[in-house]
């Protein structure tokens, strides 16, 4: 939804774009990843695999903590762009910049510990067989500690907008539906509290295979919850594009039914079209959506007119007997012609119209 507000023309691409990209990329490496991971042992008990197969799903992990360190800095990194795009403030653009940087510098800090946590390196996936020498920090704690700082880093993200929306101009509902859509954010947040709950009970188990798919499967969820959410604000807009016109297309099929059957009622009156510059509108006993698609000129032209008017309607074919009902037979054509015709895009004057 996100790749088509942009084919639509609804948005600009943004670094708010770029850094979601970023983090869909490493995502695509993490998923696959964890399958690859039980299909090797994870998930198992210790003592139930080869040597082999807990060297291979350690080594998956030590790949796995890479990707899931870069893709969560990537979806913070994203949300405080589209911050920057929605909010002019520059107080607190200052306070989102200072943000981008802390979640950089964490970033920085956090990853090349990652890589760097046991010398040599492969000493993280070959030290548990004691066959070489080598040694790690305890990789516990700073799982630990860069699960605390995310949980700190997103609570603080979560409640950055709200003081800019509560003092906008607008009404307290509004603010409301618009707060909404930022406070989902919260369902992210308390993804990766629960995921820190599990690295806790991580810690202190002893069968690390077993454990570190519980893990995978958590970080896996929270990656999929931030992009998400990060991709939401963006989406509304495609939305409000759509809905307007499928909705508009149901009442014109519900309705021209209802307008044909008022018209027989009524002897001897016919629907009148006015054909005026601004929105089409069908002139009657009764206002019909079909007016919606019509069109209004300052010039009222009778229906059976335009049945005769090629630039219109294409002309019915002659036939010795008319129709029994030629004002419904006119309506349903016209409503083929039109649903021919309607475009899901905005139209030139941007104003979201269907394009006829």
């Amino acid at each position: 939804m996100r790749i088509a507000s942009k084919w639509m023309k609804i948005s600009s691409w943004g670094w708010d774009d770029t850094t979601i990209m970023i983090a869909y990329a490493f995502l695509t490496v993490f998923t696959p990843l964890g399958f690859i991971s039980e299909k090797a042992g994870a998930g198992k008990d210790i003592w139930t695999l080869r040597p082999e197969q807990i060297t291979d799903v350690l080594l998956i992990f030590y790949i796995l903590s890479i990707c899931y360190m870069s893709c969560l800095a990537a979806i913070k990194a994203s949300i405080l762009f589209l911050y920057l795009r929605i909010f002019p403030d520059a107080r607190f653009r200052r306070i989102l910049w200072s943000t981008q940087l802390v979640n950089l510098m964490g970033y920085i800090t956090f990853v090349t510990t990652t890589v760097f946590s046991c010398q040599p390196i492969s000493y993280f996936w070959t030290g548990w067989t004691r066959e070489t020498e080598g040694r790690c920090i305890s990789l516990n704690s700073f799982s630990e500690a860069h699960g605390g700082f995310n949980v700190i880093l997103d609570v603080w993200i979560l409640l950055l907008p709200l003081s800019q929306i509560y003092n906008l101009n607008m009404k307290l509902k509004k603010k409301l539906s618009v707060m909404l859509v930022f406070g989902i954010g919260m369902l992210f947040t308390a993804v990766s509290i629960y995921r820190l709950y599990v690295l806790e009970d991580f810690a202190k188990s002893y069968n690390v295979t077993a454990g570190s798919f519980q893990t995978s499967i958590w970080s896996t969820i929270e990656l999929d919850v931030g992009i998400f959410v990060a991709c939401l604000p963006s989406t509304r807009g495609v939305w409000r594009s759509l809905c307007p016109k499928v909705l508009q297309m149901a009442r014109i099929i519900s309705e021209s039914d209802r307008s044909a059957a008022n018209d027989t009622k009524n002897s001897g009156q016919i629907p009148i079209i006015s054909s005026r510059s601004h929105g089409r509108r069908v002139v009657s006993n009764e206002e019909s959506s079909l007016s919606e698609l019509v069109g209004e000129d300052s010039n009222k032209i009778p229906m059976r007119d335009l049945i005769q008017s090629n630039n219109i309607i294409t002309t019915p074919p002659q036939t010795s007997k008319l129709p029994k009902n030629p004002i419904r037979q006119t309506v349903v054509d016209r409503i083929r012609q039109f649903s021919s015709q309607l475009r899901l895009e905005p139209n030139a004057h941007g104003d979201g119209q269907p394009k006829v």
